[in-house]
């Protein structure tokens, strides 16, 4: 009976720590092959009214998000052990650098492509899940006592928090993103990054702009332009409504605790 003990021990050990390993890879997944799969959205495409428009969100959701996705998981198949071993959030924030260049021994362009792609998946995972239903939460209902002071102590109030993340994606040349950072030594900053660049990526973003992401908004023109065209300011001001304060708190405190890749699930 005790071999068969052993081999039953064995058994649950290995079903446990394949478990681990799925888990710790992180979000978006959901093909069971170590390949990604676009996250789905927490409402409806036309859930995000009068802010975002329906064909928008379809569009953004399936074809750019997508794309990118689908761009990450053919330049992986080229790395299997980059793709069975590294968590997005670990991929986004090493991409670049040249130990971890030499190490999966990643091609000039498949780093390029990676830092677009890749930086995309995780924008956009943060993105979907940072919004709900227009003017339904507030952060007198969901924020805690610590986090709701930081907050007041840098900016006023979340309101400000709110403008001044506005001013700052408003005032950034071309396309990108503005973010609420959470920084190591325990304060918050909204930074901006280019393109499809993430602050967590410590060879292509911008030093002073390092930090987990709390919450992020897309000013690319596609997440907006259908229906607020080239006024970047008045997508802003309906997008702020947007913010699902609960997922807020929630990734403050995945940044404290230094849990970054349950920050997109």
């Amino acid at each position: 009976m005790a071999p068969i003990r052993l081999l039953v021990g064995c058994v649950l050990a290995l079903q446990v720590f394949t478990a681990a390993l799925a888990l710790e890879r992180g979000c978006p997944t959901g093909t069971g092959n170590n390949t990604y799969a676009n996250p789905a959205l927490s409402l409806p495409y036309d859930g995000y009214l009068p802010a975002i428009d329906n064909e928008t969100m379809y569009l953004h959701h399936t074809r750019h998000a997508g794309g990118a996705i689908n761009n990450v998981n053919a330049i992986l198949a080229r790395y299997p052990t980059l793709r069975d071993s590294v968590t997005l959030a670990d991929l986004v924030s090493k991409i670049g650098l040249k130990g971890f260049t030499h190490k999966y021994k990643i091609a000039d362009n498949d780093t390029t492509a990676l830092r677009n792609n890749a930086g995309s998946m995780i924008n956009h995972a943060i993105f979907w899940r940072i919004m709900t239903s227009y003017n339904t939460s507030s952060p007198a209902a969901h924020l805690q006592p610590d986090l709701s002071a930081l907050i007041n102590a840098t900016w006023g109030s979340p309101a400000g928090m709110l403008d001044a993340l506005r001013s700052s994606a408003s005032s950034l040349f071309g396309s990108g993103w503005a973010w609420v950072v959470y920084r190591s030594n325990g304060s918050l900053a909204i930074v901006n990054t280019p393109n499809q660049d993430n602050p967590l990526m410590q060879r292509f973003a911008a030093p002073a702009t390092h930090g987990t992401p709390l919450l992020g908004v897309d000013v690319w023109e596609h997440a907006y332009y259908l229906r607020y065209r080239n006024v970047r300011a008045s997508y802003l001001a309906q997008w702020v409504y947007l913010v699902d304060w609960a997922v807020v708190q929630r990734n403050y405190e995945l940044a404290k605790a230094g849990s970054i890749d349950s920050l997109y699930c």
